[in-house]
């Protein structure tokens, strides 16, 4: 059923700096809102200043890596040969739904999800099969955790993603998986993932960001997810980057969640030098939940910012958020979140915790969890706990036989445990939970 995916308006130059020149795109059958959209976009980046370190929103961010992404360029195409190979390379579950397969931005190979009025499309094939649907829901919100610049510019050069529409009542009994695979060096691609779950759907997404050759691969990808989950759909959204270590990541994400509908956002970060993830939810009507979750395991001079908001906008409206990292050498972690609980909100019942596992005395973990509560009858609370591995845990293994690394290793694994099993599918839960352990066995935790 797997083929190769020909798509119209997939003509990205391979040559230009993403923050000079924008892509030569073959536009001419895209809507017309979409390419105007792509337009202002470009003029907003322009007139957009670079974040500053006064920036509240980019506290403790290391800016000078931000003056670096201006050497990138736009990533072309990956030849046939390696596209083939990349596709037989993707496939970490037995039993899906459905796979896409995307190069440097293109798509190369998808299998359908078979159950019907499901939509399993390139963001190209969406834009002009679907026009008025993608319009409808793309990029709702504004950026609001500080990477407004870098959301007008994915906007502006935009030319790949994926696009998931699952029709009311529909239920996928199996995972979708996505690949987006980077090639090159110096190359930057704008990933697009837009989820729709209708009244009452459920589905389950893993999104896997990887490197062809983590050998000699070093890119940049400034991608957005947008969540759009509808009155009592169920919607999960599992992301998992292991790229190179010479390789960087903006990531923004926002979930919209509507009366009784559940977003669960999972993101692990375990390769890249540099990462910056802002996650947003909006409960946007009564009964709608949100669920935040991370794991972080961070080696070298590895630097990952997360910034998080849960917005609760509705009454009677609950989220969760639970961000765990484990660091070494001297890696650095920051993480800043923030419940809002707007006027008219009652009864919001919100939780945040963030908890750093210090392998190293040189690592560093800042944590800046925050409140913002305008409404009365509300249940939040918010905590962040930094600790190195306790000396009697380590006695309790080294006790009954267990070499010292090794009891280090499995200390920091069951760490990330918490995290990993909420994901409530045993086959994607395996996966994830072995990519962890090869981080931990490639740093020697």
């Amino acid at each position: 059923m797997s083929e190769a995916v020909l798509e119209r308006g997939e003509t990205l130059a391979g040559e230009g700096l993403i923050f000079n020149e924008r892509p030569n795109l073959d536009r001419a059958d895209w809507p017309e809102w979409f390419v105007s959209g792509q337009d202002r976009a470009w003029e907003e980046f322009q007139k957009t200043p670079m974040p500053k370190r006064t920036a509240e929103m980019w506290r403790f961010a290391h800016l000078k890596k931000l003056d670096d992404l201006k050497r990138y360029r736009h990533a072309p195409e990956v030849g046939a040969d390696l596209a083939n190979q990349l596709a037989g390379r993707s496939r970490r579950l037995e039993e899906v739904s459905g796979r896409m397969v995307c190069a440097n931005g293109r798509t190369i190979s998808l299998d359908a999800p078979e159950e019907s009025g499901v939509l399993f499309l390139s963001m190209q094939e969406a834009l002009i099969t679907h026009p008025d649907l993608v319009e409808k829901y793309f990029m709702l919100r504004k950026a609001e955790l500080g990477g407004h610049k870098f959301a007008a510019l994915h906007r502006a050069v935009m030319a790949g993603g994926v696009f998931l529409y699952v029709p009311e009542g529909v239920e996928l009994k199996r995972p979708l998986e996505i690949y987006h695979w980077l090639s090159g060096t110096d190359v930057a691609v704008f990933p697009h993932l837009l989820l729709i779950a209708q009244p009452n759907s459920k589905a389950t997404v893993a999104s896997y960001h990887l490197c062809a050759d983590d050998d000699k691969d070093a890119g940049l990808s400034i991608g957005m997810t947008d969540l759009i989950v509808g009155e009592g759909a169920d919607l999960s959204l599992v992301s998992c980057q292991a790229r190179s270590a010479a390789s960087r990541m903006i990531q923004l994400s926002a979930a919209s969640v509507y009366r009784d509908g559940n977003a669960r956002n999972f993101m692990f970060n375990l390769g890249s030098s540099w990462v910056r993830n802002e996650i947003v939810s909006y409960l946007l009507e009564q009964g709608a939940n949100s669920e935040m979750y991370s794991v972080c395991v961070s080696d070298g001079e590895q630097q990952v910012d997360q910034r998080t908001l849960q917005h609760h906008e509705a009454p009677n409206t609950t989220s969760d958020l639970l961000f765990k990292n484990a660091l070494y050498d001297r890696s650095r972690t920051i993480f800043a979140g923030l419940i809002k609980v707007d006027d008219e909100a009652h009864g919001t019942d919100a939780y945040q915790k963030c908890r750093n596992l210090l392998g190293s005395d040189e690592a560093e973990a800042n944590s800046m969890p925050g409140l913002e509560i305008n409404a009365d009858g509300v249940k939040c609370s918010h905590g962040a706990t930094t600790s190195q591995v306790e000396e009697e845990e380590l006695f309790y293994l080294e006790s009954r036989g267990i070499a010292p690394e090794t009891a280090r290793q499995m200390i920091a694994l069951g760490f990330t445990r918490e995290v990993i099993s909420r994901i409530r599918d045993t086959a994607l839960e395996e996966i994830v939970s072995g990519m962890v352990e090869e981080k931990f066995e490639a740093l020697g935790a």
